[in-house]
């Protein structure tokens, strides 16, 4: 098998080296901008996840809390720290209802985030709140 060379036609001699290196430079910003949307994408989605596992964990106290007063059993302020340095603080507020008997209690459960999280990504603590009559 013979391997023949053809001439480009008149007035098409390829590319100058000049425009190959502006289509490179092109290319490049092009995928650096790619690259930063990508690093962006990634830490909204870490930020995301954190958010969801304390929401995790503050439905979980607050629905203690919850079940332990209907259950009889008044929900007291208190305050934990986990393992990666999230704090938890229940906040628990009792008012005596004076017409209809019975006690209102409002349980307001914080979520801080620990600096284990907090150096990856800023997160905003988490608030929930119930309420439950006993």
């Amino acid at each position: 098998m013979r391997l023949t060379q053809r001439a480009l036609p008149a007035g098409r001699d390829g590319f100058a080296l000049a425009e190959v290196l502006v289509a490179m430079v092109i290319l490049a910003v092009g995928l650096m901008a790619l690259e930063s949307l990508a690093i962006g994408a990634a830490r909204r989605i870490t930020m995301a996840n954190f958010a969801t596992e304390y929401t995790l964990i503050g439905s979980e106290r607050m629905e203690t809390a919850l079940t332990a007063a209907r259950g009889g059993t008044p929900p007291v302020t208190s305050t934990t720290t986990l393992a990666d340095g999230t704090r938890v603080d229940q906040d628990v507020t009792p008012t005596v209802l004076g017409g209809v008997g019975g006690t209102l209690y409002q349980v307001r459960i914080t979520v801080t985030p620990g600096a284990l999280a907090n150096a990856r990504v800023r997160i905003a603590p988490v608030v929930l709140t119930g309420r439950v009559v006993r």
